[in-house]
Formats: C-alpha cells, sequence, structure tokens
C-alpha cells in the first residue's frame, strides 16, 4: 500500500467531477477549513497508509442530512441519545473505523447495527 502525499491528495481531489468537488469545497468552507486540510483530515483519519481509492470514496459520498434523519428515527426506536451511539462508535463493537461517520458507507453500516440492535431488543 503506498502513502499518500499531499500532491496525490490533489490529484484525486482535481479527478472527481466538478459536481463532488463544489460540494467538497463547500463542506470545507462550512467547516472553516481549507480543501487541503479536508484532504488531510480524510487521509489522517484512517490508518497511516490511505488508499487513494478511499479518498476518493470519501469525497464522492459524503454524509447527508437524510442519513442523519435516519440515523436519529432508528435512535429513537432504541431509546438511544447521540452521547449513546457516539459511545458505541468508540466501542469496540463499532462498525465505523475511527469513530465518525463521515461517509454514506459508514452511516449504512450504523443503520445496520442499529437496526440488529432493535431486532435484539
Amino acid at each position: 500500500m503506498k502513502k499518500c502525499s499531499m500532491d496525490d491528495l490533489m490529484d484525486a481531489f482535481a479527478s472527481l467531477p466538478f459536481r463532488q468537488r463544489r460540494q467538497a469545497k463547500m463542506l470545507a468552507h462550512q467547516r472553516g477549513i481549507s480543501v487541503e486540510e479536508m484532504l488531510l483530515e480524510i487521509a489522517m483519519a484512517g490508518l497511516k497508509n490511505v488508499r487513494l481509492e478511499k479518498i476518493r470514496a470519501d469525497l464522492l459520498h459524503p454524509m447527508d442530512a437524510g442519513h442523519w434523519r435516519l440515523i436519529d428515527q432508528r435512535l429513537a426506536r432504541l431509546g438511544w441519545t447521540r452521547e449513546r451511539l457516539d459511545a458505541f462508535l468508540h466501542s469496540s463493537e463499532s462498525t465505523v473505523p475511527g469513530g465518525t461517520i463521515r461517509t454514506l458507507g459508514d452511516a449504512n453500516r450504523v443503520l445496520l447495527a442499529l437496526r440488529r440492535a432493535e431486532e435484539q431488543k
């Protein structure tokens, strides 16, 4: 596995379609950071050796409000709070690496885990 340099990160960003680049820039702006800082955060959130495909996937499929609504509905059915979800995400049973929901894939893994928890209840 190859370590990513800032040039690799910027190349991955530049290879995105215009709409996804604009979306990523808006997300970085909302968070008050530069695109470069956001790319570094994405790279550092995973393992030391991050695959470019993973970085590209994080940028192409960021978490959205619709998925948060689904997660909140599932939490309400379970009687969980966001704090309880956060504790679960940072536990050894977490389905999300790093304990942070960043992408739609992460959200889907969390929703599946919550559904299983609801079925066991």
